[in-house]
């Protein structure tokens, strides 16, 4: 008796025999799993590594020593007494914050008392902390006005607040930018 079931191929099937197919379907089909669960293993192991910034993190900045908490004697045409440097320790316990403060000169005139703190991560606090008022952002920093009625204005270098009040009537901008600039002159600990 001929059977209405074809198979694939159009042939003829008997539904009793009981040839063993060959092996290689199932061997193809467990490599495809397997290779396609590598390929997504590889490209997670790999997504994984990657930084913020979308580089593998053992191509990223290696960890630097931290900042020196020491005033730049010299900064561009800003000047301090190197022998004049006041040190203070702020708070107790894990709110304590090293501070260090000097006057900068411009052309034989005090213009600018420049505070540096650890740590210290957000500009404005500086300023709250010293309780000024009308505080707003200004280029890379944050500016206010001081209880003396001076502006003053604060940028953040790494875990170092840089706090600066000019003593000239410069525009906050001004202050901003020295301040900034006194900011990147900290060396590091070596």
């Amino acid at each position: 008796m001929v059977d209405d079931r074809d198979d694939w191929r159009g042939e003829d099937v008997d539904p009793d025999d009981e040839t063993p197919r060959g092996k290689a379907p199932l061997v193809i089909a467990i490599a495809s799993v397997l290779a396609v669960l590598v390929v997504v293993g590889l490209v997670g192991f790999l997504v994984s590594r990657a930084g913020p910034s979308g580089k593998p993190t053992s191509e990223m900045t290696p960890t630097q020593a931290p900042l020196k908490l020491e005033l730049p004697v010299a900064v561009g045409d800003l000047a301090r007494d190197p022998n004049i440097d006041s040190h203070t320790e702020i708070g107790e316990g894990d709110d304590r914050m090293e501070a260090r403060s000097a006057t900068y000169v411009r052309d034989r005139t005090d213009s600018l008392h420049v505070v540096i703190a650890r740590p210290m991560t957000d500009p404005q606090e500086m300023l709250t902390l010293l309780e000024a008022h009308a505080i707003r952002e200004v280029g890379d920093g944050y500016c206010g006005r001081d209880t003396s009625d001076l502006d003053v204005c604060a940028v953040i270098r790494e875990d170092v607040g840089v706090l600066a009040a000019g003593l000239e009537g410069q525009t906050p901008e001004a202050i901003v930018a020295d301040a900034a600039e006194i900011g990147a002159a900290l060396e590091r600990d070596e």
